[in-house]
């Protein structure tokens, strides 16, 4: 059989002051288990049982409803206080990953990504544009088979970029926690199909 743990400097039979004592009525009579008090004093359980029969200790369920209140209370306030201690735990390694002295600082560099996020999600989709028209171009010229061909190798990488950025903008403003709205990034859809000889090219811009 495996020994309780006592609490260190404790010991069972050890005398307890009158101001302990009355600690332990308390709980007693607010319907409190035995072994919790006992091992938050130090002693047993039919020690605590044996002095509440010889004074007369009586368990009182209001009592016993008001002390669990306190104790529901006690352990909300600890809950609370830990919830903002690994906060503020949290707060200091992002600061120092970020080489930031406070959270109001971390918060600046944040905004500063965020808008650096925003403007680059304004700003790539002109460059797809742009690759776009010089194939558009291309192969409006284009006068031979071949040389079509290449300008819609042109066009359908396009396209694949147009796919892959819209993408990486999504998985961006899902990890910034912005919707299409606040991002205010411009979409570029290409659709490319190519008959040789119907010569059939659609893009959407």
């Amino acid at each position: 059989m495996v020994e309780k743990k006592r609490k260190p400097g404790l010991e069972p039979g050890r005398p307890l002051s009158d101001e302990e004592w009355e600690a332990i009525r308390v709980r007693y009579e607010a319907q409190e288990l035995c072994p919790r008090i006992a091992e938050d004093f130090g002693i047993t359980p039919e020690r605590i049982r044996y002095r509440a029969k010889n004074k007369g200790w009586v368990r009182d369920v209001g009592r016993m409803e008001e002390h669990q209140r306190e104790l529901e209370l006690e352990q909300r306030n600890a809950m609370a206080r830990r919830r903002q201690e690994l906060i503020e735990e949290a707060d200091a390694q992002a600061c120092q990953a970020a080489g930031v002295e406070n959270t109001q600082a971390l918060i600046l560099e944040d905004a500063r990504k965020l808008a650096a996020v925003k403007q680059r999600h304004r700003d790539e989709p002109t460059a797809i544009r742009e690759r776009l028209y010089v194939a558009l171009k291309a192969h409006r010229e284009a006068a031979t088979p071949a040389s079509k061909r290449l300008a819609f190798d042109d066009l359908k990488a396009a396209k694949i970029a147009s796919e892959i950025m819209l993408n990486l903008h999504k998985l961006e403003r899902q990890a910034w926690g912005m919707t299409e709205e606040e991002d205010g990034g411009s979409n570029v859809v290409v659709q490319v199909e190519y008959v040789e000889r119907g010569r059939t090219i659609e893009a959407e811009g």
